[in-house]
């Protein structure tokens, strides 16, 4: 599973309380209000659509006809468009979010498998990380406007909102490529003594933090900005690799040990682990909402829901039964995650402050989803 992690943008102003959300919807609210002013977007790669979730009422709504083969998604920080990168067709589809109706199709000369916005959200880049082959597309217009060549057979890509900002591309020989956004040049190369597993990004305190594999397994701390930026400046030893890491602004982030069944707290004051958590079996995709983790399991089929204040797994939620990939997304209301269950192609809404969940909905063979709606897409 790819491992993306992206800078925060700056969101558009919330409109007014939508009033479906004060409406009481049997068989699916839960003891605290629902989210407001979302849907989640689901790929339904055999079906060739995109389906929209309402968790308000656990029903699917508007159904978007797709190409082929779609399988990658993401989704401006104006929440307006919607972008599904379709492997066999080789384009790239541009679905309004107000209409629920494909506004453009974008043909390109490789298969775009990875999405990935630039800070701000008026670029999108399409990539294949088999080739390398990136296209930049302009998001508002759909418009190409660049085209680079990355290392061939990349298996990290992330952005950084520091001065400047920059994107990094992650090879399993064990380097990283540090390319700067305004002039599509690059602007270092970072050698870790390892493959890259997952990158992070903690806004905070404008500093990436690295998952190496390998013989001897680290989390590799590198500053951004200031007169160490792009420098190895700690190696922080581990007993297995983690995974997957991610950060949202808070002191702490979140990293995931597949090999030990664990989650690690990322102290980015001190550059220290400040907690190894115990949760499911094989964790293999974590997100944040607020001071909440949300952590896919792939051996248990569930998630495991991690207080960040308390330093602790306060709730598991069942998926199913496991053995196979998932996926979950963070809400744009801080309070709900959603996640899929690929076994019995189900989606769950999950509410973070108790770990409770609502009733499935059935969205059919899934590739990756998106949230978005009336407040805006989701920067992470």
């Amino acid at each position: 599973m790819w491992v993306v992690a992206l800078a925060a943008c700056v969101q558009p102003p919330e409109p007014a309380t939508d009033p479906i959300a004060e409406v009481e919807l049997p068989g699916c609210a839960g003891q605290h209000d629902d989210p407001i002013d979302e849907y989640a977007y689901v790929v339904d790669t055999m079906g060739r659509v995109m389906r929209q979730v309402n968790p308000r009422s656990c029903t699917v709504g508007a159904t978007i006809g797709l190409g082929s083969h779609p399988i990658a998604a993401a989704v401006t920080g104006s929440g307006n468009w919607i972008y599904v990168g379709d492997d066999e067709d080789l384009t790239l589809t541009a679905i309004s979010q107000p209409r629920d109706e494909v506004d453009a199709v974008i043909q390109l000369p490789f298969p775009p498998t990875e999405l990935l916005f630039e800070p701000a959200h008026t670029v999108l880049w399409a990539t294949d990380p088999v080739s390398g082959a990136a296209a930049l597309i302009e998001s508002e217009h759909h418009t190409l406007v660049d085209e680079l060549t990355l290392p061939a057979g990349f298996t990290v890509l992330a952005s950084t909102d520091a001065a400047p900002q920059t994107m990094v591309v992650g090879h399993p020989d064990g380097f990283l490529q540090i390319i700067e956004l305004a002039l599509r040049t690059e602007l270092a190369r970072i050698e870790l003594g390892g493959p890259p597993l997952a990158v992070g990004y903690a806004s905070n305190i404008e500093r990436s933090y690295v998952c190496i594999g390998g013989d001897q397994p680290e989390l590799a701390v590198i500053p951004a900005t200031g007169p160490s930026a792009w420098i190895v400046t700690r190696r922080i030893e581990l007993d297995a690799p983690c995974t997957g890491i991610r950060f949202n602004g808070y002191p702490v982030g979140v990293a995931i040990q597949a090999e030990r069944d664990t989650a690690l707290i990322v102290d980015t004051i001190t550059d220290t682990i400040a907690a190894e958590i115990p949760i499911g079996d094989t964790p293999d995709v974590v997100v944040l909402n607020g001071t909440m983790a949300a952590i896919g399991n792939l051996g248990s089929g569930d998630v495991s829901v991690v207080s960040l204040d308390e330093q602790a797994e306060i709730a598991r939620t069942s998926l199913g039964g496991g053995g196979v990939g998932r996926w979950v997304q963070d809400g744009l209301d801080a309070n709900f995650v959603y996640a899929h269950d690929a076994d019995d192609q189900s989606l769950t809404v999950i509410d973070l402050r108790d770990g409770a969940s609502r009733p499935p909905v059935d969205v059919g063979e899934v590739g990756e989803m998106v949230v978005a709606g009336p407040r805006g897409g989701k920067c992470h």
